[in-house]
């Protein structure tokens, strides 16, 4: 278990409703941190001025409401497990009775993750509140980030390492809302909500390194995502798929993906131990020509462009109809149902319907042997969906752009 205690003073001035300034100032402390990084302080401030009281706009028939206001503040993060300060043993049965061995290592001086925001905002209203606007910009810093630190594999994977803060990161955008009423009659009102964000994520520093992770696959663990400097959190990474080879010439002219017993600068065709036809061209992004790990790179971004929300009230004497449609533009996802579903590792996997469309190979005219890539043609060779290998050491399932698709979206979150 873990304990939290905090002190907390806030000073509020207001001056004819005009002049608003709160100040407030909070000191936390955490039993998940050391002795002597317990406590973390945490104040903020923030500042009004409703312009619309003033005498130049009082009597205005436009503005019926014009505020203008800023803040700033800091606030903490004390995520770790309990006591991950300090180190943890584990027990173990061992050749000469019971032994125990480190199962995480310590840092004491862990500390609080702090994030500090700064905002500037306008709230507009006009015609006597039937249109009223909501904008806000805001970055917020944050330091001291609180990870877990990747051990060497020398270390192997029975113990975990050390909490410490290793980076920092950005975020910044725009907020608005706007709420209008568009039609008010004795009988039918129709009023409307539109909210809109964009959000734009930047690690600053990790420690000079990336933080790399995986996603079991049928053949095991594969690196998902990665967390690297100047880029938003948790990037799809992986190979870029640049279609199927269609033909001899292409497998012998690609970079290498499987060498060649005899003379490794070249692909080795054969039908289950090497490239064939239907099979996936993965992208040299070196120039090395050697596809391997150093060719994985950044493949999509989970982030979307911005996301809103529109939402529609009817009333007609006692009835009500609420419309709520939410949405976002841009962003990516890693579909891993098609990962699972697609993969044709084998005859006993459940495959989706979409694999009848998979590259397949006949006999050319004159052609008799299945495994001579001289007798085969590929049937379908403007697919993109890969050949059935039943296990072929070809790595079609590799986490790739194959995966990738665009996570935009509209729908109708609520109708009542």
């Amino acid at each position: 278990w873990s304990t939290m205690a905090s002190y907390f003073g806030r000073l509020i001035y207001n001056y004819n409703d005009r002049y608003l300034l709160t100040a407030t100032i909070r000191r936390d402390g955490s039993s998940k941190f050391g002795p002597q990084n317990r406590w973390g302080w945490f104040p903020s401030a923030s500042v009004a001025w409703r312009v619309s009281d003033e005498d130049f706009l009082k009597q205005s028939a436009l503005i019926s409401n014009l505020k203008l206001r800023a803040g700033w503040g800091m606030v903490g993060n004390q995520d770790i497990p309990n006591y991950a300060f300090g180190a943890s043993l584990t027990t173990l049965n061992s050749a000469f009775g019971p032994a125990v061995r480190n199962s995480a290592y310590s840092n004491p001086n862990v500390q609080w993750e702090s994030t500090s925001s700064y905002n500037v905002g306008l709230d507009f209203g006009m015609f006597g509140g039937r249109v009223d606007l909501s904008a806000e910009v805001y970055l917020k810093e944050t330091d001291n980030l609180l990870l877990e630190v990747q051990l060497p594999q020398i270390f192997g994977d029975q113990v975990s390492g050390p909490q410490a803060n290793v980076g920092s990161m950005t975020n910044k955008g725009i907020e608005l809302t706007l709420n209008t009423i568009n039609i008010d009659k004795k009988k039918f009102r129709w009023s409307t909500n539109l909210n809109f964000t964009l959000n734009r994520n930047e690690v600053t520093d990790i420690g000079g390194t990336s933080i790399f992770r995986n996603l079991y696959w049928y053949t095991g663990f594969q690196t998902a995502t990665v967390t690297t400097t100047g880029y938003p959190v948790g990037q799809f990474y992986g190979y870029i798929m640049d279609g199927l080879f269609t033909s001899k010439q292409e497998i012998l002219n690609h970079a290498v993906q499987i060498p060649d017993d005899v003379d490794p600068n070249i692909n080795k065709i054969e039908r289950t131990t090497g490239l064939w036809l239907g099979d996936i061209k993965w992208r040299d992004i070196n120039g090395d020509g050697v596809i391997n790990a150093d060719d994985q790179t950044i493949i999509g971004d989970p982030n979307p462009d911005f996301i809103y929300g529109f939402n529609n009230t009817f009333r007609y004497g006692p009835l009500t109809l609420d419309v709520f449609i939410i949405g976002a533009v841009g962003g990516d996802i890693l579909n891993y149902s098609r990962a699972r579903n697609e993969q044709m590792l084998g005859i006993f996997d459940n495959q989706a319907t979409t694999v009848k469309d998979r590259a397949q190979t006949r006999l050319l005219e004159g052609g008799a042997d299945f495994n001579n890539i001289d007798h085969v043609e590929l049937i379908n060779p403007g697919t993109n969906m890969p050949r059935f290998d039943n296990g072929a050491e070809n790595f079609n399932h590799y986490m790739s752009t194959r995966w990738i698709e665009d996570g935009s979206y509209m729908r109708i979150q609520n109708l009542k």
